[in-house]
């Protein structure tokens, strides 16, 4: 049986994490139908997936705490797994919506994700040319020119040659899309690196299913049928963790919404529609 302290320590920061949630759904709400930059479409878009990563990690939790022990399935591997995917969605949301980004800055910014976006699209729909051809073929003729007019986009731009090579070949190769790569973006919006590398390695394990995610399961006491400490504890890392990057999220975006400096200087760059 669980020990009481410990259910009850869960239920407090169940409710923390789900008033940081109500007020990320406000910000949400208050970007939607909000007349703003290109940018601010992403970021209200990407701060949206944030809060719907939330919601799902308290019903996943609600769908296992509501029953009886011995009815208590709780898919702690995916409320882990969700929990990294919802850190990295808030970092990206705090990296595009840096109010003191210029717009040569900014040009470098997109041009790096439409390659990203460009080359990873290579790579998911080249399996299928030979087999379905047709408009699949079609579209993957695009990507050449796409990429190479990016990477002329890239070169040419002030800021591109005043990179370090490695951040350079990063981008240009299309394996980035955050200039500097994440750690040095974790930093960059006042996050804990430290502390962000060490949830992402954690939440990884059980994304991957490696050894550390199943290794010690009958010392950690999973059964699938009642909520172990473990199970607790693990759930409680999460929304620890996950917490001040969803609250990083909602302050972005109301900063955007505030005032967006880039709203009247849009950028002329349009997206490869690939």
């Amino acid at each position: 049986m669980i020990n009481e302290t410990v259910r009850e320590a869960f239920d407090r920061d169940l409710a923390k994490f789900q008033e940081v949630l109500e007020d990320a759904v406000t910000a949400s709400a208050a970007a939607n139908g909000t007349l703003g930059s290109a940018r601010m479409g992403w970021c209200s878009f990407l701060h949206a997936r944030a809060v719907s990563n939330a919601m799902s990690i308290v019903t996943l939790i609600q769908s296992a705490t509501d029953q009886q022990p011995g009815q208590q399935a709780l898919d702690h591997f995916a409320i882990a797994s969700i929990g990294r995917t919802m850190m990295e969605t808030c970092v990206v949301v705090a990296y595009l919506s840096d109010l003191s980004v210029d717009m040569e800055r900014w040009k470098l910014m997109k041009a790096a994700i439409d390659l990203h976006d460009a080359t990873h699209r290579t790579r998911i729909f080249k399996p299928l040319v030979e087999e379905f051809g047709g408009d699949i073929a079609a579209m993957m003729a695009e990507f050449p020119e796409a990429r190479t007019m990016l990477r002329k986009r890239m070169r040419e731009n002030a800021g591109f040659s005043k990179l370090s090579r490695d951040d350079r070949d990063n981008l240009i190769s299309g394996r980035d899309f955050l200039i500097g790569g994440i750690d040095v973006v974790v930093q960059q919006v006042g996050g804990d690196l430290s502390s962000f590398k060490h949830a992402h390695s954690y939440f990884s394990a059980f994304v991957h299913s490696t050894p550390v995610s199943f290794h010690r399961a009958e010392t950690h006491k999973i059964d699938f049928s009642t909520i172990s400490t473990f199970q607790y504890n693990l759930c409680q890392a999460v929304m620890s963790y996950t917490s001040p990057w969803l609250r990083v999220s909602a302050d972005s975006i109301r900063g955007l919404i505030a005032h967006d400096p880039l709203f009247e200087l849009q950028s002329p760059y349009a997206s490869p529609q690939l």
